[in-house]
């Protein structure tokens, strides 16, 4: 736990920084699912609060870094499943981008980087016909790569990010999120 105080810490930091960057604040939807053994283990799917600040990489302005938190509070499809699973997702994530596209009024851009996750909350597991819940509380890393549109309206930014896929490297877990951000 202490190691992610510090990651956020961090985090808050780099945001910090004396920049003419623009400050974005959304949310979106989030799909979770670990994998074991070539099958999927549990699934979730919920909410995600995003934060992110736009740092220039280049003079011209196109290579990018958007230090993210990221908040997803996630359960399990209980439409599908008799025992089902809560838990929150807190991310950071200093996602490095190109804009590949840039006009005057729409910009696109692919991103791609390394990225730390904890979770915390409760999983219900299924022993015959008896149930029992036991907590969460893991930290999870890996990489996460996606597709960000940005569309200037007057002296606002709507950022769309139509794909973000973050994988972790320890153990088979994936997250898939759509989010929809604004300039604050």
């Amino acid at each position: 736990m202490n190691r992610f105080l510090f990651l956020i810490a961090l985090f808050f930091l780099i945001v910090s920084h004396k920049s003419n960057g623009q400050i974005f604040i959304g949310s979106g939807l989030a799909d979770v699912s670990e994998f074991g053994g070539g099958s999927v283990l549990d699934d979730g799917t919920g909410f995600t609060f995003q934060l992110e600040k736009d740092l220039n990489l280049s003079k011209s302005g196109r290579l990018k870094m958007h230090p993210n938190i990221n908040i997803s509070f996630l359960y399990s499809n209980v439409d599908r499943q008799g025992f089902p699973n809560y838990f929150n997702a807190i991310s950071l994530s200093p996602k490095v981008s190109y804009e590949i596209i840039s006009k005057e009024k729409w910009k696109v851009a692919p991103f791609a980087n390394p990225f730390t996750s904890y979770l915390i909350g409760l999983e219900s597991e299924i022993f015959g016909v008896l149930s029992e819940s036991f907590p969460i509380d893991t930290f999870k890393w890996g990489f996460e790569g996606g597709l960000r549109v940005d569309f200037i309206v007057g002296t606002t930014t709507i950022r769309l990010v139509p794909l973000s896929i973050q994988s972790s490297i320890d153990d088979y877990y994936a997250q898939l999120m759509v989010s929809l951000l604004v300039s604050i």
